[in-house]
Order: structure tokens, then C-alpha cells, then sequence
């Protein structure tokens, strides 16, 4: 849901960037979401929301003119337009409450829930210190005397003086108001605008400035725009988006996936009045106290063999009671249907289990010892036919490999499953078999259909590759079935054949196993917003259904145990289910499927060399100037003297090709390294981007902050961030 949320909240973007380009708006990417843009090419995987700023003067055009502009149904807050409107942002939120209509789910991308975007003024700050200083006193004053309000506490002497001295200083009558908390908002407000954001050197995110003097910016760091990718659109951003994070965050390439000032998901008391309303989330699995039950039965073909065998023991032993009874038609009728029972027994193993040609000869054996035992029962023909039974069965199943069948499903998937499939391969006494399964897209929420896939040709050859049609899983029963699909019936945007699902494979199987999909880090604790979101993919049914569930360390692995065992009471249950990859280690991306290999032409450049990344972004030209450039030539001549160890892949960012237009000068003295660059046969210029799908492919990365630099660090890859002082 978290995705559908993403893109629900892109599509009210689009329709606050349409009303800003057709009325001369400008804003720009803020907070998280610049962070995002920068950083991850999109949202921060553990973020949740939309950010964006406008200058004060832009924001208060921006507010007259929407709730005209926007499409019918949206709602537009701000602190003087919504009287019940708490926050001193301004927002846009697609609908007023929760809507199942199917228009409102096709047109939000199966997203119910109301989604908005917070829109953040920026304020002029005065350039003198003393006169800022005051203004930040007077609002804290009156924040102190809203909260008095908020908590109950307006009968204080306290409350009473300080609201006498804002009367006075700002020449107001404030008792006699029936929305007391609204005025006091509206005061605040005022002294936010105090100094026009039209006029001001410097400008702040007010309430950060005044609470903690950070967010202060100088106005010609929002001077030019340019656009970064942004999931699959683009956004804008101040040409110096360098400058403005680091303001923000320090360190911002540093991930920190704490904080926050709301709860993850942002949708979170939505989601509960869903689960009160139907006893469960509608979209998505619930799991409930009585999830856990009794180990299901098994039905393995050892275990199959094993009960046909005892019923002919049982058959031999009437027979026995029959000949003493001197009752021979009924030891005939018995006799019979042993050697049909045996003889369904054979074909049955032909059929299904490789490798049983002998135990079909001892069967063909055993069935003419009945028919001798017809003509002449003895005292010991029932022990002899018992014998010939077990030896039957106990000749094949003591030589036979134990089967493990794994299903993956998309092959960029499969990094999940690497280390437990190496684990079984290297076993001797295993046959190891890969089944990739045809998995169904679309989108059952809107009723999209997207077709079927099979990534079964994207494996390594070297796999022993089976089709469901080859082996059938109903008749073989393998010893252990690995899965990585873990919705079953519950997946909104992909599926698998019901008969792949979790539930129905538990019972062809003596363990299933589940390998969760998607590769996580570790949660900082419990209640940061990385384990808020991995929660949503414990809560699903394969992990209930499966009678292992690995994972790839101690920490996810308390998690899993925590929160199933707050959804189900029952902990002991959870600790003997859950397990951790043997080595414990981070999974490593599988040299034959990690990427495709490098392009052609970077082969002969390439050669035997290690590659090198060396990329640069357009804000490091902003931001230094000539000097940026001169650092890029200092740095170009050392890569140069290590050419014989370094294949050096040029990675220059998207957003320099918007620095011609805002410095036609630099970009003069920027072209010009760019020329040599593209010039030197012994280097690569990647002008198509194209490093980014081979980054597994890179030694090291050194260059500028960003995208890149981020996708390196989490590939494992050795990082250098250039310093232009150096």
C-alpha cells in the first residue's frame, strides 16, 4: 500500500505543479523530499510523504488561487482558510475522507486513504540580529500561551499575564475571542511574515528557525531551479540543492532511518479505522490471534508408500486369520487385492519417483510370492510376504536422494534465495531442483491486467531447471519446497497459480521453506520506520503457513518473533519457526544474475582493469564555481597516472545539462574538461547513464554526493567523496 500511497501522492503534485506553472508559482523539492530526490532518485525507502516549499509571497498566490484551480473533491487547508486547521503549513489533501469509490481507486492507483502534500512558506528573516531575536521571543511567547490553552490551563495567573502582554504589545483583544487557539495561530503567522520574503537576504522554515535557529538559507540558494528524477517523474530543486541539505541534514549521504515527526506509515490511523470497520485490513493479509494451529498434515510420497505398505501387512495378517478359518475365498479376495494394491504401488513410483526401476522389479517379485501363497499358504507365508514388502520399499527409499524443489518467481528475486539454494547444492546427499513459476501482473484493486511472465530463461544454464509439467509436485512431494511468494491469495499487484500459494504447498512437502523477497537492512530498533515497514512483510501468509522462515539476521529475526508474537500471543511457536541464514551474513548478489555484463564497447577500455567510477553532479559546479572545474582536471590528471590499474567509467549527473542555460561561462570551462574526457580512448563517458545498471560490475566510486554515490554504498563498494579544498 505504501507505494500506491507514493504514487497517489505524485498525482496530487502534478495537479499543484499545473496550477503553479499556469499562474508563475515557483516551488521546489523541500526536506525528505528533496533528501529523496538527491539521495535515492525518488522517495527514501522508509519515507513516507511529500514536502515542497514556496516563498512566502509565492505560497499565499498559491492558496488564493487553488481551491479554484484543483480538481473537485480536493481540499485545500491553511491556517486562514480552514478555521478547524491546526498547522501553520499549508496542504492539499485529495479527498475528505476514505473513499472505496471506484473512480477514486483508479484515479489514486487503489490508494482509499486521503493523501496530501505539505507545503512549507518560506520566510524573510530580518538582517538585523536584535530585531530577529525580538520577533522570535514574541512567538514563543505566544506558542507558550497556546499550549496553556491546549492542555487547559487558561484559568493560570500564568495564562493571564501572558496574554495581557500580548494584548498590549501587539494592540489585539484576544479574550473576547470564541476560537482562542485559532487567534493565537493567526498571531503566529503574522510574525512569521513580518519581514517579506520579496525583500529578505536570508529566509527560514519558520518553525525549525524558531524553535531550534537551523533551516536558515540565503535567499540566492533558491535563486535558479533545475529538476532531478524523481521515481518517474521530475521534480524541481534549487540549483545549489547541495548547500541547502547540508543545511538541513550535515552529513546527508550519512543514512539515518530514525526521527521523523509523525507515525510511519502517515496513512497509519487510516489503515486502523479499516481494520475496526472489517475486522482486518481489506487490502492486505491480517493475521489473527488464532492464526497458529497444529503442524498440517503431509502428504509425501515416502509417507504414501509407507501407509500402502502397512495396509498390505494388515491384508497379510487377515489372510493368515483366513487360512486358519479354512475361509478361502476370503484369502483369495485378500490375496487379489494385494497384488492390485502392489501393482498400483509400482506405477505409482514409475511414474512419479526417478530412479525406481529396481523397487518396480521387487514389486513384480512380491506380487508373484501372492500368487504362490494362493496355492499354498504355509505358516511362515505371511512373514515372507511382509519381508518382501519392506525390503521393497526400504531398498529404494534408503538409496534415494533426498528432492528440494525451489520456486522462485523474478529473477531479481532470486538474491533472496542464493544462499539457501548454495546451501542444499553443495549437500551430496540432495538433488536439487529450480522451478521458476509464471507469475500474473496487474493490479486486482483497479481491475488492470498486465499479463503473464516466466523468467525461467533469465537463469543461470547451469541450473537443473524444471517446468511444472515436468515435475509434477502433487506426485513427487520433494523432501523441502523453497518459496520466496508470500501473499497467496492476498497480492494486489502480482499472483502465482493458487496451487503455488503458501497454504496449498504445505501439505506435498516434509518442510516448507520461506525465504523472504525482498532484501532489508536491519531496523535500528523496533520502532524505527524501517521495522514499521519490514512489519508489513511479516504479516503474511507464507510466514504463517511456512514451518521455516529464514532470515538473514539476529535483529530481523527478533523482530519477526515480536511482532508475530504480539498478533498471535504465542511466542515459543514463533522462536522455533523463525531461523537465520547459517552464515548470518549479507546476501551477495549471484555472479552469474547480479547484471548483465558491461556494454561492448567498454569491453576493449575495460580490459582486465578495475572499473572506476568518477561522478559529478551539476550542484558541485554551483556550488564551487571555477574552482569545481579546476578541481575536476586535478582529479582527472590522477586518475590518469593510475591507468594502467583503473579504467576510469565518466558519470556525469542530470542535472549538468541544465547549468549551460544558469552559467553560460562556467559551462564553457566545464565543456572543455568534458572534451577531454570524451576524447581519452582509454576512458569512458557514460552520457546514456548506463553505469548505473552495472554498478556491481565498479571497484570504487569517487566523485560528488548523490544517486550514484548512494546505490555504491549500497552495493558495498568503496566511496570518496571529493573535497574541493583539497
Amino acid at each position: 500500500m505504501i507505494k500506491r500511497y507514493w504514487a497517489a501522492q505524485i498525482k496530487v503534485l502534478s495537479e499543484i505543479d499545473r496550477v503553479c506553472h499556469k499562474h508563475g508559482i515557483r516551488w521546489f523539492a523541500d526536506c525528505g523530499t528533496l533528501l529523496g530526490a538527491v539521495r535515492h532518485g525518488g522517495y527514501i525507502p522508509w519515507d513516507d510523504d511529500l514536502d515542497i516549499c514556496m516563498m512566502r509571497h509565492d505560497w499565499i498566490k498559491f492558496f488564493k488561487v487553488a481551491k479554484h484551480e484543483l480538481p473537485e473533491g480536493y481540499c485545500v487547508l491553511s491556517p486562514r482558510q480552514e478555521k478547524d486547521y491546526k498547522q501553520l503549513i499549508g496542504r492539499i489533501v485529495n479527498a475528505h475522507e476514505i473513499s472505496f469509490d471506484e473512480k477514486h481507486m483508479k484515479e489514486f492507483f487503489g490508494c482509499p486513504y486521503t493523501v496530501g502534500v505539505d507545503i512549507f512558506p518560506l520566510d524573510g528573516l530580518s538582517q538585523d540580529e536584535a530585531d530577529e531575536e525580538k520577533r522570535i521571543t514574541k512567538i514563543k511567547e505566544i506558542q507558550e500561551a497556546y499550549s496553556l490553552v491546549s492542555l487547559g490551563q487558561a484559568q493560570m495567573p500564568e495564562f493571564g499575564k501572558i496574554l495581557a502582554d500580548i494584548e498590549r504589545r501587539d494592540n489585539v483583544t484576544l479574550r473576547e475571542k470564541e476560537d482562542l487557539l485559532r487567534w493565537l495561530r493567526l498571531l503566529i503567522e503574522e510574525l512569521y511574515m513580518q519581514y517579506p520574503s520579496e525583500d529578505a537576504k536570508d529566509i527560514a522554515l519558520m518553525h525549525f528557525w524558531v524553535s531550534d535557529h537551523n533551516h536558515k538559507y540565503g535567499k540566492d540558494l533558491f535563486e535558479n531551479t533545475i529538476f532531478l528524477p524523481f521515481e518517474y517523474t521530475t521534480i524541481p530543486v534549487p540549483v545549489k540543492y547541495n548547500e541547502v541539505l547540508k543545511i538541513e541534514y550535515g552529513d546527508y549521504m550519512t543514512v539515518h532511518k530514525g526521527g521523523g515527526i509523525h507515525d510511519y506509515p502517515v496513512y497509519k490511523d487510516q489503515e486502523e479505522i479499516l481494520r475496526k470497520m472489517f475486522g482486518g485490513n481489506p487490502y492486505r493479509y491480517t493475521m489473527t490471534a488464532d492464526a497458529v494451529s497444529e503442524p498440517r498434515p503431509k502428504k509425501t510420497g515416502l509417507e504414501k508408500c509407507r501407509n500402502i505398505t502397512e495396509t498390505l501387512i494388515r491384508a497379510h495378517s487377515q489372510a493368515k486369520t483366513g487360512v486358519y478359518s479354512k475361509d478361502t475365498k476370503k484369502v483369495g479376495e485378500i490375496l487379489n487385492g494385494c497384488q492390485s494394491l502392489a501393482i498400483s504401488l509400482g506405477t505409482y513410483m514409475e511414474n512419479n519417483m526417478p530412479e525406481s526401476d529396481n523397487i518396480v522389479h521387487m514389486l513384480e517379485e512380491y506380487c508373484e510370492s501372492v500368487y504362490m501363497a494362493v496355492t499354498a499358504w504355509d505358516e511362515n507365508s505371511a512373514l515372507g510376504l511382509n519381508e518382501s514388502i519392506k525390503n521393497a520399499i526400504g531398498t529404494y527409499f534408503s538409496s534415494k536422494k533426498n528432492e528440494i524443489l525451489f520456486l522462485p518467481c523474478k529473477i531479481e528475486w532470486w538474491v533472496s534465495m542464493e544462499k539457501v539454494y548454495d546451501k542444499y547444492l553443495s549437500m551430496t546427499d540432495t538433488d536439487v531442483y529450480v522451478m521458476p513459476l509464471t507469475y500474473i501482473l496487474g493490479d486486482r484493486l483497479t481491475q488492470v491486467d498486465a499479463g503473464s511472465r516466466n523468467d525461467r530463461l533469465l537463469f543461470p544454464k547451469d541450473m537443473n531447471i524444471v517446468t511444472e509439467y515436468e515435475y509434477n509436485i502433487a506426485s513427487r512431494c520433494p523432501d523441502v519446497i523453497v518459496i520466496q511468494y508470500p501473499y497467496d491469495e492476498w497480492g494486489t499487484t502480482m499472483d502465482v497459480s493458487s496451487f503455488f500459494h503458501s497454504k496449498n504447498l504445505n501439505a506435498y512437502t516434509n518442510e516448507l521453506i520461506y525465504v523472504p523477497c525482498f532484501d532489508v537492512d536491519d531496523p535500528l530498533d523496533k520502532e524505527d520506520k524501517t521495522a514499521s515497514a519490514i512489519k508489513v512483510m511479516i504479516e503474511q501468509p507464507a510466514v504463517l503457513y511456512a514451518d521455516k522462515v529464514v532470515v538473514s539476521s539476529a535483529a530481523l529475526k527478533d523482530l519477526y518473533i515480536d511482532t508475530l508474537s504480539d498478533l498471535t500471543g504465542s511466542r515459543n511457536y514463533w522462536e522455533n519457526k523463525i531461523v537465520i541464514l547459517d552464515d548470518g551474513g549479507k546476501r551477495a548478489p549471484s555472479k552469474d544474475t547480479a547484471c548483465a555484463d558491461i556494454p561492448e564497447e567498454w569491453k576493449s577500455v575495460v580490459g582486465d582493469r578495475k572499473i572506476l567510477i568518477f561522478g559529478v553532479n551539476g550542484a558541485f559546479l554551483a556550488e564551487h564555481g571555477k574552482a569545481a572545474v579546476e578541481k575536476l582536471r586535478s582529479a582527472l590528471g590522477q586518475i590518469e597516472e593510475a591507468d594502467r590499474d583503473i579504467a576510469c567509467v565518466y558519470c556525469p549527473g542530470r542535472d549538468l545539462d541544465e547549468m549551460e542555460k544558469i552559467y553560460p561561462k562556467l559551462w564553457q570551462d566545464y565543456a572543455e574538461f568534458a572534451d577531454t574526457v570524451r576524447n581519452n580512448k582509454r576512458m569512458i563517458y557514460d552520457h546514456g547513464h548506463c553505469m548505473e545498471k552495472y554498478i556491481d560490475h565498479a571497484a570504487a566510486y569517487y566523485g560528488t554526493a548523490g544517486t550514484m554515490a548512494h546505490k555504491c554504498v549500497n552495493s558495498k563498494k568503496p566511496v570518496m567523496l571529493m573535497n574541493i579544498i583539497s
